[in-house]
């Protein structure tokens, strides 16, 4: 039995905005794991406290999610180049 995990419509956007800040600041996808994602949650603990935390971490940035990401987002643009074309 598989056991599926939905995201809420804005972690899973606040994903692909992650994924495009990295992507277009040529960084390593584990950025997103190993430091984008603990200093948000540190920020949001601090300034919003710990409920706040818990919906944040609900984002998903390991480095198989933000590679993904970007390579929809590159799927998606050369969909519209060609399209144009």
């Amino acid at each position: 039995m598989i056991k599926r995990v939905t995201i809420s419509d804005k972690a899973l956007e606040a994903s692909f905005k992650v994924a495009e800040l990295i992507s277009k600041n040529m960084n390593s996808h584990v950025i997103g794991e190993k430091l984008i994602g603990p200093a948000c949650l540190a920020m949001v603990e601090t300034m919003l406290g710990k409920e706040s935390k818990d919906v944040i971490s609900k984002v998903p940035l390991s480095n198989n999610t933000i590679s993904r990401r970007i390579n929809e987002m590159a799927d998606d643009i050369n969909d519209i180049v060609l399209e144009k074309n």
